[in-house]
């Protein structure tokens, strides 16, 4: 065992014995010697300083030092593919010399059946080839400095051929490209003919260079993969970076593997390659070539150590903006102590859906590309030939360049999709390129909605520039200061904010047009697709409407205005706070309510006095119309009783003393025993007086002895989230959506996606909200996102690959978690596991203020609360179902995303096939029918009675009515212990059921329980669910309502 060996033994050792195990020898070492534990060598204490110094956590090292681990390739590797080189390069320098060939002659390559692997549209060039064994043959790259990944075992190695195969003027006209390519295929047949050293041949390209084809070889053995890299920056650059930093002294030897990625994400972050470039080689050398004669040919510039080669060639500005953008976000995740900052890094998948805010697809013509090429490569014929046979990547930086100039502080990145290098097989045509561009924008919150483009002064030498480019989209206009520029009004200042945000795609439209020829119909936009979903279909204010944000705004405003008028009513006691507790206020309502506008047309609608109540006409019932809940807080008082009754008659009291006052000026109210509900601006609001006390009260339980104690009961912990979470909540909530103004139509986008799968109703809404809330605090690997769709995606990703079992979720809300809170609730969720809610989610607002913090009981009566929304919802079963649906839905989009076919709304069409029974409900019973996905106005009458038409501002309209919810929890109430229901609160016309397996089955004789149950068994007799009259009952309770059943498993 050699001395490395005997090192990890030892460490190997030192760790049994600290986990209590060990070796019987050294256990009674240990005995004898005294102590059971060593003390901390050197090399421990210098590992702990480090910990401290560079990583926020000990567990964070410890995953790098794996992740390490797993990506190295081992030494008996190496030395196999050693071995294997050795053997390749004895039998290919023994190939004997070929006959000398004409370069357009393809006869021999057919004889020996191999097409020609060059891109068809490489010129024509005169001369000759020869084949001759290579000089040398070598390794170059990552496996030559050791640096190869596990990852992408690709080993390039390098053929130096004979002077005879090489002339002086090879360089000109693209010979060599043709040469070497007929070189390379002259080889591949002799490895398919003559050796068993080689188990696949086939073609392949690297970095995006078509006219160089590369000869990919799998080893016999098992030694190799298939090239599968994507991209424009191979790992032999990120080795050539470390180097260059380690002669500039930013890294050096004594660096942790940590400090050298961390200072080489940080070089990268820090710097831009496209204007100030830099070379390896010797600069000050009288041959050098200035590094200002590489920028004027390529876009990006990294100079190899010769000097001489420019390695990111290749590599387009959009490309390395892509790679600078990637490392900033690395240094920020870097610097975060999240827990989930690792798998952010390592482990997650960038996907360009869920990265970008809106995608564009670009289908082109092949003669629009060859147009484009042929008006781009006139600068140098040094490009033209860099570029020989692969018009697509110039045409595709060429027009990404000029849409960034269009776009402006629009889109903050251009990504393109990158296109995974094609193989196909050495008797196979080479593919067709794909002539479509896929690109992601990155937007500007603020910048990417405005609705004018604001170009150059009137005087300015800039505006021809602008004229040239926008042509008669630019205009002059005056602006407020006086002066005048030109502009570009890209849509009326009234249009709402959903269409604002598609303001983009007309910009790239336009630029397409004016710029390349390209007609907008062959320019896909995926941007608004899902939005739509929030739409109120067939609404007297569609226009106004929108996708709901502004709705939601006016009702917030409206709101505003009515605590302002709470708070000047002269009561015994005066009002203090007025807080909305609603899902309106936290910007998370799907469908806001409408106000002013909203009308309420229906044959079952009576008008009594100053409301509407229903009638039992036959007919449409009315359109839904919510109520806002509102608590306010009365002013300190002593006189206050401690009976939990007398305080609910004093509430009363303040309710009526409030209608009376509300009356005096003309604004609608009625007193219900719990609530005063209002009509305000046409909204209505349900308001209720609390009274903090209450909630101590309702904690006091008295003991078997007659005394009372403090306990947390139902009633009290339901009274703690109403008067003190919920407000908290809703502020926080609602300051992220004034920060991100994506917020609220993400979070309406995924409560719909939910509902939408029957899903909604087992789990609280305030889940929901918070789970997205979560995305924009921590949305790594990504920036926040700044459109809704993205929103639903990120929201289905953490769905579908969270292992809820093991993964806590901290909402950080108002950032007022502390270290030790976190600390604590994680400790908790470890140790507690069983006992926690299977999807836990905590936010700092369920914490509870004690006194002495160091008291294990204060400390336990802070956390106890922790993640009370999902207690009892949602259950296992119903997380396996969410993570299940929502797989299924990003692989949908994964695949069909850049599809002009694709149909967005498929992902709100709930699959019936996994319920035993249906039950189809009547459409014309359905107060919120219009909220469906698939509404379509068959049932609505178009002739209003004539007492409906009457002015009905003033009214109360009926309120909160939605039978298919009432139908439902009568349902739930009466049969969940047999069964669970699912529905679309959005609409649904359908209610799912499915059986409780162990509940069908055959149970002992229960006298108090035969409720639903009939008797079977003659010696022994049991009782079973009686399926037949639970569906007969399904049919009576729905008298009405229900339409149809249908029973697939009985």
């Amino acid at each position: 065992m050699d001395e490395t060996e005997d090192g990890e033994n030892e460490g190997g050792k030192r760790k049994m014995l600290e986990q209590g195990g060990g070796v019987a020898k050294s256990a009674k070492k240990n005995k004898d010697g005294g102590s059971l534990y060593k003390p901390p060598t050197v090399d421990e204490l210098n590992t702990l300083r480090e910990t401290q110094m560079l990583y926020h956590s000990n567990l964070f090292r410890m995953q790098m030092e794996e992740v390490l681990r797993e990506v190295s390739i081992k030494a008996k590797h190496s030395q196999q593919l050693e071995k294997w080189m050795n053997q390749f390069s004895a039998f290919v320098k023994s190939l004997p010399a070929s006959s000398s060939y004409q370069l357009d002659n393809t006869e021999w390559m057919e004889t020996k059946n191999i097409c020609n692997p060059m891109p068809d549209d490489v010129p024509k060039v005169s001369g000759t080839f020869l084949f001759m064994a290579p000089r040398s043959m070598q390794f170059i790259g990552s496996f030559l400095s050791n640096t190869t990944t596990s990852q992408n075992r690709t080993v390039d190695i390098m053929l130096v051929l004979p002077k005879d195969c090489v002339h002086a003027n090879d360089w000109q006209n693209g010979r060599w490209l043709v040469k070497r390519a007929k070189y390379l295929s002259w080889l591949a047949a002799e490895l398919r003919e003559n050796t068993e050293l080689v188990s696949d041949l086939s073609w392949t390209t690297h970095l995006g260079c078509e006219s160089r084809p590369v000869l990919q070889v799998a080893p016999s053995g098992g030694l190799g993969k298939k090239w599968k890299g994507t991209g424009c920056m191979s790992g032999h650059m990120v080795s050539l970076l470390a180097i260059h930093l380690l002669r500039k002294r930013k890294i050096n030897t004594q660096m942790s593997a940590y400090q050298v990625y961390r200072s080489i994400v940080l070089a990268i972050s820090n710097s831009d390659w496209t204007k100030e470039g830099f070379s390896m080689g010797l600069t000050s050398s009288q041959d050098a070539v200035p590094l200002e004669n590489y920028h004027k040919i390529y876009e990006v510039v990294f100079v190899d150590p010769s000097g001489l080669l420019n390695l990111a060639a290749a590599m387009s500005t959009t490309d390395f903006l892509r790679i600078k953008h990637e490392a900033g976000l690395a240094m920020k995740i870097l610097d975060s102590s999240a827990a989930e900052s690792f798998e952010s890094l390592f482990i997650r998948k960038i996907e360009l859906h869920q990265m970008c805010d809106q995608l564009v697809s670009v289908q082109f013509d092949k003669s629009d590309v060859k147009r484009i090429f042929n008006s781009i490569m006139t600068e140098t014929q040094v490009c033209r030939i860099d570029r020989m046979g692969d018009t697509c990547n110039p045409v595709w930086s060429s027009v990404l360049k000029t849409l960034r100039f269009g776009l402006g502080d629009r889109a903050t990145l251009l990504v393109p999709q990158r296109i995974i290098p094609q193989t196909w097989p050495l008797d196979g045509s080479r593919p067709d390129p794909v002539w479509k561009l896929d690109f992601g924008l990155v937007l500007d919150p603020i910048a990417a909605s405005a609705l004018l483009t604001k170009g150059p002064s009137a005087d300015s030498p800039e505006v021809k520039e602008f004229q040239a480019f926008w042509g008669k989209k630019s205009t002059l206009r005056r602006f407020q200061d006086g002066s005048f520029h030109e502009a570009i009004l890209w849509a009326d200042p009234n249009v709402t904010t959903g269409q604002r945000r598609l303001i983009p795609g007309e910009v790239v439209k336009q630029v397409l047009s004016l710029h390349y020829g390209i007609p907008k119909k062959k320019v896909l936009y995926v941007a608004g697709q899902m939005e739509s979903l929030l739409h109120v279909p067939e609404s007297s204010v569609k226009e106004e409407y929108g996708t709901g944000e502004e709705a939601t705004t006016s009702a917030i405003q409206a709101f505003d205005r009515l605590a302002r008028k709470l708070r000047s009513l002269h009561l015994p006691l005066k009002i203090t706070t007025v807080h909305s507790t609603s899902e309106v206020s936290r910007h998370a309502r799907v469908f806001p309510p409408l106000g002013k506008n909203a009308k309420q047309h229906s044959e079952k609608v009576v008008i009594k006095e100053d409301h509407m109540e229903l009638s039992n006409e036959n007919g449409v019932c009315p359109l839904f119309n919510f109520a806002i809940n509102v608590i306010v807080f009365l002013e300190m008082s002593g006189k206050w009783p401690d009976d939990v009754l007398a305080i609910q008659a004093i509430k009363a009291e303040f309710y009526k003393s409030m209608f009376d006052l509300l009356a005096k000026e003309n604004i609608k109210a009625i007193v219900f025993p719990r609530f005063l509900q209002v009509l305000w601006e046409g909204y209505v609001f349900r308001i209720e007086v609390c009274y903090r006390r209450e909630i101590y009260l309702q904690r006091l339980v008295e003991t078997p002895d007659g005394d009372w104690k403090e306990k947390d009961t139902e009633a009290a912990i339901n009274l703690e989230k109403q008067m003190e979470m919920i407000p908290k909540i809703t502020t926080s909530l609602a300051s992220i959506q004034s920060e991100h103004p994506s917020f609220s139509g993400g979070v309406r986008l995924a409560k719909r996606w939910m509902a939408s799968q029957l899903l909604l109703d087992h789990c609280p809404h305030l889940a929901v909200e918070l789970l997205v809330a979560h995305l924009y605090l921590n949305p790594d690997p990504y920036l926040v996102p700044h459109t809704p769709h993205v929103t639903l995606l990120r929201f289905l990703h953490l769905l579908a690959h969270t292992d809820w079992k093991t993964t806590p979720i901290f909402v950080n809300l108002s950032e007022a978690f502390t270290v030790e809170d976190q600390a604590e609730l994680s400790h908790r969720f470890t140790s507690q596991r069983e006992s926690l809610p299977s999807m836990f989610i905590s936010t700092p607002h369920e914490l509870r203020t004690v006194a002495d913090p160091d008291n294990p009981e204060d400390v336990n009566h802070r956390y106890k609360l922790a993640s009370v929304w999902t207690k009892s919802e949602p259950t296992l079963l119903i997380i396996y179902r969410m993570k299940q649906l929502a797989g299924v839905a990003l692989s949908l989009i994964s695949e069909s995303v850049f599809d002009s076919q694709m149909d967005f709304t498929s992902l709100f069409r709930p699959s019936l096939e996994d319920f035993d029974v249906t039950i189809k409900l009547n459409c014309q019973e359905l107060s919120r029918r219009k909220e469906a996905v698939d509404w379509k106005d068959r049932d609505e009458k178009k002739d209003i009675p004539l007492h409906q038409m009457t002015d009905t501002r003033g009214i109360t309209p009926v309120v909160m009515y939605d039978a298919a919810s009432m139908y439902l929890e009568e349902l739930k109430e009466a049969y969940s212990h047999v069964a669970l229901f699912f529905y679309d609160e959005h609409g649904g016309d359908v209610i799912g059921v499915v059986w409780n397996p162990k509940a069908l089955s055959a149970q002992e004789l229960k006298i108090g329980s035969l409720m639903g149950h009939k008797l079977v068994g003659v010696k022994e007799v049991k009782q079973v669910v009686n399926v037949d009259a639970i569906i007969e009952d399904f049919q009576v309770i729905g008298t009405g309502l229900v339409e149809s059943i249908s029973i697939k498993n009985q």
